[in-house]
């Protein structure tokens, strides 16, 4: 239940371990060990020599489980997350106006929080769960993909953003 690091080189041997450290903890409920966040954390950078279609694999599980919220908000946390979606950078600290109470980045964090909350109230509603499971687009889950969708809803918001009189 311990992912851990078999030493420091790991990552720079094969930088996608940077990224199924959190897949396992999406799907499996792993914790990581501190020693390997820290390296992670360090070698974070790495992981832009993996091809995207083997990041957006490994994304993608993550999102299909039922920890997505969880793992992702680690994988921001420790640097990870700013260098497999760069474009989320500019969310981080962008306020919005009226009744947001969250810059556009945790709101968005908070969206995929709250899907994951709904999914689990639902979870005995076989009709959903079954529509929600149906593999779509790119071979992917719809439940992925929706919860894909929320993580960037708001994505175009900082640049789009503007300000007319006391309104944002």
């Amino acid at each position: 239940g311990l992912v851990r690091m078999v030493n420091p080189e790991v990552f720079k041997e094969d930088p996608l371990r940077l990224l199924r450290a959190f897949t396992l903890q999406a799907t499996l409920g792993f914790k990581l060990d501190g020693q390997t966040k820290a390296q992670i954390k360090k070698d974070a950078h790495l992981i832009s020599k993996v091809a995207a279609e083997r990041i957006r694999e490994e994304i993608f599980k993550i999102l299909a489980s039922f920890r997505a919220h969880e793992t992702l908000t680690s994988m921001d946390q420790i640097g990870l997350l700013p260098n497999v979606i760069p474009q989320i950078s500019v969310m981080v600290g962008i306020s919005q106006g009226g009744y947001h109470h969250l810059d556009v980045w945790q709101h968005s964090l908070e969206v995929l929080a709250q899907i994951e909350i709904t999914i689990a109230q639902l979870r005995n509603n076989e009709r959903i769960n079954l529509y929600l499971q149906e593999t779509i687009g790119g071979n992917h889950q719809r439940l992925a993909l929706l919860k894909m969708a929320a993580l960037l809803h708001d994505i175009g918001k900082p640049e789009t953003r503007r300000l007319e009189g006391k309104r944002m």
